[in-house]
């Protein structure tokens, strides 16, 4: 057998390209170049995955919960914890197992007990009602809400940034987790239904636990500031502080306020007041504290200045 009988394909490409001056000329079409994926590109695709599972799982929940006869129990699959680590480890929605998604996480905001019987931080709680108010499912909010009595019960929270999070800290702040775009028409959506179930934008975890913060809803959704202006406007029309306490919250209180002049922000005291006037027009229940009271006050006569003085005009057929 001669040596041209026994080289293979495979071999012979090999010895073209360790021949010299080989790797200047040659050329294999054969190859896949695979081009390294970089760091903001890889964790992206890992939310995109991650969120995909979430409105899978959230799907999944809504048929258990149309199938369900008793409203308790209804209720019960709403509020049931869920470990959103576990769903995050899942390639398809098929491979999900009830028992292994309420493993290591318990009802309490706080604090759930392990096998050992031992305390430890709730880290990756989350509730189906909870993450449906998180992806903004508004779709889900409105039919899930007629089965959960009281919107502000603790043991529907999640867990956000640094600290368990309410409805209406998921309300403010829709994906916590990442920083996107949003379908704030569905948010805004979402906190009007909550908002008409009597969400209180003044709830949050008391606690003594070290290194847990305790950020009222309006300061959750201010680490991003001014892109979610729309919802910090609807929820401050619904009764939010714009004083609160937040755990990164950039004065909300200042933009309202004309003293000192340098935080006025009259962009935002205008479109609070038309945001206002609409949801007067729709009969929604705005309650706003007397601070944002006071500001849309202001902007109602700065309106009604405006609009004497154009008394001049007249109107013709």
């Amino acid at each position: 057998m001669t040596f041209k009988r026994i080289l293979t394909k495979k071999t012979a490409l090999a010895l073209v390209l360790l021949a010299p001056g080989a790797l200047a000329t040659a050329t294999c079409d054969t190859i896949a170049v695979v081009e390294k994926e970089d760091f903001e590109t890889r964790v992206a695709r890992r939310w995109d995955d991650a969120e995909r599972i979430y409105h899978q799982f959230l799907d999944k929940v809504a048929f258990q919960v149309n199938i369900c006869e008793e409203n308790s129990a209804k209720e019960e699959l709403i509020s049931r914890p869920v470990n959103v680590t576990y769903l995050q480890t899942l390639t398809s929605i098929d491979d999900f197992n009830a028992d292994e998604a309420v493993e290591d996480v318990g009802s309490h905001p706080i604090v759930y007990m392990n096998k050992q019987k031992q305390g430890r931080i709730n880290y990756n709680k989350f509730t189906p009602i909870a993450l449906a108010v998180a992806m903004s499912r508004a779709d889900l909010v409105e039919a899930w809400l007629p089965f959960i009595p009281d919107v502000n019960d603790h043991k529907l929270t999640g867990w956000g940034y640094r600290q368990p999070y309410t409805l209406a800290h998921f309300a403010v702040e829709p994906h916590p987790w990442r920083e996107r775009p949003l379908n704030l028409q569905a948010a805004r959506q979402v906190i009007d239904l909550l908002a008409a179930k009597g969400l209180d934008f003044q709830n949050y975890v008391n606690h003594d636990q070290l290194g847990i913060y305790t950020g009222l809803p309006l300061g959750a959704g201010n680490h991003r500031p001014h892109t979610l202006d729309p919802l910090t406007i609807r929820a401050l029309l619904y009764g939010a502080d714009p004083n609160a306490p937040g755990t990164s919250c950039h004065g909300t209180g200042r933009r309202l306020q004309k003293e000192p002049h340098w935080y006025w922000d009259d962009d935002f005291a205008q479109k609070l007041y038309t945001d206002a006037k609409k949801l007067v027009k729709g009969k929604k229940p705005i309650r706003p504290v007397a601070l944002v009271t006071n500001t849309l006050e202001e902007q109602r006569v700065e309106e009604l200045a405006l609009l004497q003085s154009f008394s001049f005009l007249t109107v013709q057929d």
